[in-house]
């Protein structure tokens, strides 16, 4: 049995609350899956030092180095409380994944649909005919992701949780807001310096999979094994190329809130800068195998909640005539 992507296309043919639906599930259920190797990430990610590729240290000490920057003051503890540290920034991270997904499952087909029609023939006299579908879907993604910023500060408090606890202060979200105020966009620039091609490269790269590997004249005839093959192309890309901005933004917002007098780099340049000196190259890509081991299952199981909830949904509002 072939197995295929729901029949409607994105774009227009759901129904608006099936989208939200969709895609607020979705963004839930990886939440609450992969929160802990999130947390992992980060703070890997912000730690200032060599980990792998520190000098003089055997495996086994690179090992429990690596486990004592995740696991932090619960290194000696149990289980259970170990993997309770790591859901570190839940509640932030919920707000922050509903409103990112809700953005681009919901919002992103709009997107495409206004640059279809009132671009398609700029796009189609830039590169051809053939190729200009796969640009106007990466240049709404890119449109889509550049536009994330907004999402910042909540984005910017789940980092805080995970890798600076200290500097929230027990503080409750509206208290943060009105606190802080902009200090919480700290980080914006290098947002959209990762979220811009790296969305781009996410979507035009699944694009082109479908278009050049399987050849496919309309991106909804693909199966749903087609669907993930190309999505997880496109997602190694996309990581792999804002990989260094993902990195520095980070940092940044990790000590975003910290006073000026304890001496804390809190600017991208400075931060790259000493970064680059004191670690090397190789720590812009830090965490990378982490993103690249859950990558698939992580696009496996959206897409499915996801498709699954909205096609529930449609079916169920077109029943009651909705």
């Amino acid at each position: 049995m072939v197995l295929r992507r729901p029949e409607k296309e994105a774009g227009g043919s759901h129904h608006p609350l099936a989208r939200f639906m969709g895609s607020s599930s979705s963004a839930l259920f990886e939440l609450v899956i992969f929160q802990p190797l999130d947390t992992c990430c980060k703070r890997i990610i912000t730690h200032q030092g060599r980990l792998l590729t520190a000098e003089g240290l055997s495996l086994t000490a690179k090992y429990g180095k690596i486990r004592s920057v995740v696991f932090r003051e619960k290194l000696h503890s149990g289980p259970i409380d170990k993997l309770r540290s790591l859901y570190a920034g839940l509640k932030f991270g919920a707000y922050y994944k509903i409103c990112q997904r809700t953005a681009a499952y919901g919002l992103q087909p709009f997107v495409f649909d206004y640059i279809h029609a009132y671009h398609h023939e700029g796009f189609v006299s830039l590169i051809g005919s053939k190729r200009a579908r796969a640009l106007e879907f990466a240049t709404a993604a890119a449109v889509m992701g550049t536009a994330e910023v907004i999402f910042i500060p909540l984005d910017t408090l789940k980092i805080l949780s995970q890798t600076n606890p200290a500097s929230l202060r027990s503080r409750s979200f509206l208290q943060l807001v009105r606190q802080e105020g902009f200090r919480l966009y700290r980080g914006a620039s290098w947002t959209v310096l990762r979220n811009f091609p790296g969305s781009f490269a996410l979507f035009g790269g699944s694009a082109l999979v479908k278009e050049k590997v399987f050849h496919l004249d309309q991106y909804k005839d693909a199966t749903l094994l087609q669907e993930l093959l190309a999505s997880c192309t496109g997602a190694v890309w996309s990581l792999t190329l804002s990989s260094p901005a993902d990195v520095i933004k980070a940092r940044v917002q990790r000590a975003c809130l910290s006073p000026s007098h304890e001496g804390i780099q809190t600017k991208g340049r400075e931060i790259l800068r000493e970064m680059l000196k004191k670690e090397g190259p190789w720590a812009l890509f830090k965490g990378l195998n982490t993103k690249f081991m859950v990558v698939c299952p992580k696009l496996v199981l959206s897409f499915t909640v996801y498709n699954q909830v909205m096609s529930w949904l449609d079916a169920v509002l077109e029943a009651r005539g909705q």
